[in-house]
């Protein structure tokens, strides 16, 4: 089975690391109503230059929101993380309680 947004968001929900999931289009817990939520990535980083068409980007420790700068263009797909980027990208964002732990198992799931 591949990751999805839909499939990333429902297992961070399950284990309770899930707060929101931030949209252009607003705030959920659902991630269906999103475009391309069932959509596989292709690759799964916390190292944003290695980010490419498909990425889940996992946003963790000393990330700083200039990180993100041009990433769109490069194609990521969503990111996860503990504080809400909303304002510098385009991309979903799943909001979690800890990222290190979301890291952990959507790597596993991946």
């Amino acid at each position: 089975m591949s990751l999805t947004l839909a499939k990333a968001a429902s297992l961070l929900l399950e284990h309770h690391l899930l707060n929101e999931i931030i949209t252009p289009q607003g705030w959920t817990l659902n991630a269906d109503g999103i475009t391309d939520a069932h959509a596989s990535f292709t690759h799964i980083t916390y190292d944003t230059r290695s980010v490419r068409k498909g990425t889940l980007l996992v946003c963790k420790g000393r990330f700083k929101p200039e990180f993100l700068d041009g990433l769109d263009d490069k194609g990521l797909a969503a990111y996860v993380s503990q504080t809400d980027y909303s304002a510098y990208t385009d991309a979903p964002g799943l909001i979690v309680t800890d990222a290190r732990k979301a890291l952990s198992l959507l790597s596993a799931e991946f």
